[in-house]
């Protein structure tokens, strides 16, 4: 039995624009061509059930994630008391270097057995472990904030399934509709910062200790969200355990043409016969590079957000714990329903504009954000110059004396900028992350949409872990660097790095647009250059 395939037009505006006539004609007539796959109807129905599978699986990911962002700087203070804001840094960081470690580990592991299903198995059993320790901090007489710091390793560790789901996902599709499963992907993944921030909202309804704080369990607004995530990890083993299959294109539309060289320009057939070089083969390693680098950059600019988010609410509005974990968690909910619906326009645009384009246009948001975050001087004075202690309002300037662990709300006479960094005003705030909202995940999707397209119809397993890891690693590296700049400088100089960040990446996209294109478009521009064509001329 088979199935035929018709891949009536590339639906992806990337190739709009960026190469010959000729080589567009070539393209356009292999893209109405048609190839036979032996695949049942039942083989359909599974290659979309283990997508959709995916889907759940990223969804979950993100909401065992998301699901503490907002309180895990107060649990932080609960458990340990000695903790601090440098140390909180570490701690977000730990997620994103277990995940640093274990992406290209899976991804080559995916590789390597030809499969999905037993890596994604793998990493959850991690991420369970992970959730547990999460909620049995409290069963650890000492070094508590270390305990939770090893937890959040362990999640990150199973969150490194991110490699293999793209892999899948990229190998399981047509080039035609990947953009728009990828999208689905980190719509998948907006869910979940969605409803994370939302149920922890939900949880600060428990309190702290809570309705039950036995020795043995303890259920609060803290422990919940391991709990939770927990029993989610257990539900989705059994689901991928059960009905997960595998499934992987081996077609390629410039594989057609080397067997049919007469559907392409005189010129590059007889080329296609001469010169297949490896050259011809490999892809365009600095277009891809740029979009790994791009998403790293992206990855870095949100653990500027996530991890100075809580404390910074605190500093300028003089919020306590209760409230910046209640109003934080909120406000991710907001962001991350604005998110989604950027996620879902990113079809609608694409058909107006180029993926090149919007890419450069979410870039120029996200910019505009950081810099719209950044206190600027010439704003009113701070009202976090005003701190609560013990639930008294005090204020600092007059040189009253503070026990730091009392601090509760507002400007901690511990960080030495509270008195001379300008407030941002909470409209303004509210404004910059509503921009972050729309332009962040136009560009997390494109990416690497763009990246699977650069590399071709390959197992892009290793890419993909490079990809998962590069972002793993800037999410690594940005809450240790964003916390202490922040506890050393203030705002200004983690909000600034991040916008020079982002100005260096729209730098490179603008620059080398050309060539961020298929790899059957790279390919055929290699073959018409005899395989040696330079950067420029390509």
């Amino acid at each position: 039995m088979s199935i035929r395939i018709n891949e009536d037009e590339e639906d992806s505006p990337l190739l709009a624009g960026v190469y010959s006539d000729a080589t567009s004609a070539a393209l356009q007539n292999e893209s109405n061509s048609s190839v036979s796959i032996n695949r049942s109807p039942a083989d359909e129905t599974y290659r979309w059930k283990s997508i959709r599978l995916c889907y759940l699986t990223f969804f979950i990911s993100s909401l065992g994630f998301s699901i503490c962002l907002s309180s895990i700087w107060p649990y932080l203070q609960q458990v340990d008391t000695e903790s601090n804001e440098a140390f909180l840094g570490w701690v977000v960081a730990a997620f994103s270097l277990g995940q640093l470690i274990a992406s290209p580990i899976l991804g080559l592991l995916f590789n390597v057995m030809k499969q999905a299903r037993i890596p994604i198995l793998i990493s959850l059993v991690i991420s369970l472990f992970g959730s547990a320790l999460y909620a049995y901090v409290h069963i650890f007489p000492t070094n508590r904030r270390f305990v939770l710091l090893v937890s959040r390793f362990v999640i990150g560790l199973g969150a490194g399934n991110g490699a293999v789901i793209r892999s899948f996902v990229s190998g399981a599709t047509t080039v035609a509709e990947r953009t728009e499963v990828m999208a689905k992907v980190s719509i998948c993944q907006s869910l979940g910062f969605i409803v994370g921030p939302a149920v922890q909202a939900v949880f600060t309804l428990l309190g702290y200790p809570g309705p039950v704080h036995g020795a043995a369990l303890q259920i609060n607004m803290y422990t919940s969200a391991g709990l939770l995530s927990f029993l989610m990890a257990i539900g989705n083993i059994v689901l991928i355990a059960v009905f997960f299959k595998e499934f992987f294109f081996e077609t390629d539309t410039m594989d057609r043409s080397l067997a049919n060289p007469a559907s392409i320009n005189s010129d590059a057939a007889e080329q296609l016969q001469h010169q297949q070089t490896d050259s011809q083969t490999k892809p365009d390693t600095l277009a891809a590079l740029i979009c790994i680098f791009t998403f790293c950059v992206l990855f870095f600019n949100f653990s500027t957000l996530e991890t100075i988010m809580t404390p910074l609410s605190q500093v300028m509005f003089a919020w306590n714990k209760e409230q910046a974990s209640l109003y934080n968690g909120i406000a991710l909910a907001v962001c991350g329903f604005i998110s989604m619906v950027s996620f879902i326009s990113i079809r609608c645009w694409t058909k107006i504009l180029t993926e090149n384009d919007l890419i450069v246009a979410a870039l120029t948001l996200t910019f505009a954000a950081f810099m719209l975050l950044t206190p600027w001087v010439g704003l009113p004075a701070p009202l976090s110059s005003y701190f609560i202690v013990n639930g008294t309002a005090s204020d600092g300037s007059a040189g009253l004396p503070i026990r730091v662990e009392d601090h509760s709300g507002g400007c901690s006479p511990a960080l030495p900028w509270c008195y001379r960094v300008p407030a941002v005003k909470l409209p303004l705030a509210i404004l910059a992350i509503a921009v972050h909202s729309v332009g962040y995940p136009i560009a997390i999707v494109l990416a690497p949409s763009v990246l699977t397209k650069i590399l071709g119809q390959i197992r892009q397993g290793v890419w993909m872990g490079l990809l998962t890891g590069g972002g793993s690693l800037a999410r690594c590296i940005g809450p240790i660097v964003v916390s202490l700049l922040f506890s050393g400088y203030g705002p200004q100089a983690s909000f600034l790095t991040s916008s020079g960040l982002v100005l260096l990446s729209l730098i490179a996209v603008v620059a080398f647009a050309k060539r961020l294109v298929p790899f059957d478009v790279y390919r055929m521009r290699r073959m018409r250059l005899g395989g040696y064509g330079t950067y420029a001329e390509i």
